[in-house]
């Protein structure tokens, strides 16, 4: 089997990926129409399937030199070469990623490993993928640097599964679903998946999504497994497909990722968490116009969609002691202010992560208890913006 065969793109859940406000104005709809067509960014493709089985927010898959598997960019090639270098690594790390399938035969296999490029501190933490028939987890499984077979059945308890999601009018992820989520970091390749299976089909996943770019804290770092990110978490109490676009240390605010945002059509509300990664490399200044031009790019495209604009989270009191992390922090609040939209709104890091116990080692990213507590205000700072996006 050659490559093309083994990677198609396919029109399945077309439907469902390109959504739009319920009951918007036409006169909105047709100015993101506009911006989309004047504007160089790619929309994406039908959704990316491998052997029959939907990869999630990954764009592309690239064979390895050797011809030993795949490796999965969330990034597409025109964005990803325009990214900075830690960017262009971090754009291979599965941040938010899932393979989707319907199990037809008994039983499948996916065959994973990893390629350790995570800092020192965190190699030597377990890599685990987590199963899911719909939103329901089942297991955590772990695979290592050599290629390992993830068996995956048909749970003896899915109708009860079925049951409980029909009594309780969930409208998310349907369980007979099957949904691998892959770790946010390290890379995960892909070899092959054995089994009869199937893609999913639109009526088995959720009607909105969530799009969410940002640094490490956004892409996961230091989380003990991918569904413990601050997105993930978000996703699940909303019912929503989240598009996790984070880059550890490499949310560099390129104008081709500002492009690319735009030019989607596959999400109906988006987090941008924006600063922490450039108080190093550049100034203030020119920080505040990076910030105006993304923020410009974005909200042009899609002037009525919810957007939530989050500046620098809590770290320790000798980080806090920069001066730039309060610069940076008016800068974001100045730039939303200046968009005089509502439907833009700025947030303050520091009000959604409130507690210095809930860090990390470093001081600097969230614990566990951190990712929930953000993960918690974050939602009940967005809920009554998005009320009509959720209404019958």
């Amino acid at each position: 089997m050659n490559r093309r065969e083994f990677i198609q793109r396919s029109p399945i859940l077309a439907a469902a990926g390109a959504v739009a406000a319920q009951g918007a104005p036409v006169s909105p709809r047709a100015a993101e129409d506009a911006a989309l067509r004047a504007g160089p960014a790619s929309v994406p493709a039908a959704p990316l399937l491998f052997q029959n089985a939907q990869l999630h927010n990954i764009d592309h898959l690239e064979a390895n030199p050797g011809g030993d598997g795949f490796r999965l960019n969330r990034m597409p090639r025109e964005v990803w070469s325009k990214l900075n270098p830690m960017g262009k690594t971090r754009a291979f790390a599965a941040a938010g990623a899932e393979l989707r399938f319907n199990l037809v035969g008994p039983e499948a296999r996916v065959f994973l490993r990893y390629v350790e490029n995570r800092g020192g501190k965190a190699q030597g933490w377990p890599v685990l993928a987590e199963l899911y028939q719909g939103g329901f987890l089942m297991r955590c499984v772990a695979f290592g640097e050599t290629w390992t077979a993830i068996a995956i059945k048909r749970p003896s308890s899915l109708a009860k599964m079925v049951e409980e999601t029909a009594e309780r009018g969930v409208t998310g992820f349907d369980p007979a679903l099957v949904r691998l989520a892959l770790p946010y970091m390290p890379e995960t390749q892909i070899l092959r998946i054995e089994g009869d299976i199937a893609p999913p089909r639109a009526d088995q996943v959720p009607a909105r999504s969530y799009l969410a770019y940002g640094s490490s804290i956004t892409h996961g770092s230091y989380a003990l497994r991918a569904g413990e990110t601050y997105p993930a978490q978000v996703g699940r109490v909303l019912d929503v497909n989240v598009f996790n676009l984070g880059l550890g240390a490499a949310a560099y605010l390129e104008p081709e990722m500002a492009q690319w945002i735009a030019g989607r059509r596959d999400w109906d509300f988006a987090t941008l968490e924006l600063g922490v990664n450039l108080l190093r490399p550049i100034t203030t200044e020119e920080f505040a116009r990076r910030v105006h031009t993304f923020l410009h790019t974005i909200v042009a495209a899609h002037p009525q969609r919810p957007i939530f604009v989050i500046d620098i989270f809590t770290s320790s009191k000798e980080l806090e002691a920069n001066p730039k992390r309060a610069e940076f922090r008016q800068v974001v609040r100045d730039a939303v202010a200046q968009l005089k939209s509502g439907h833009v709104r700025h947030l303050d890091g520091r009000r959604l992560f409130t507690k210095t116990t809930g860090l990390c080692f470093d001081l600097l990213h969230p614990s566990s208890d951190g990712y929930n507590e953000i993960a918690s205000r974050l939602t009940a700072a967005m809920q009554p913006a998005l009320r009509s996006l959720f209404s019958p």
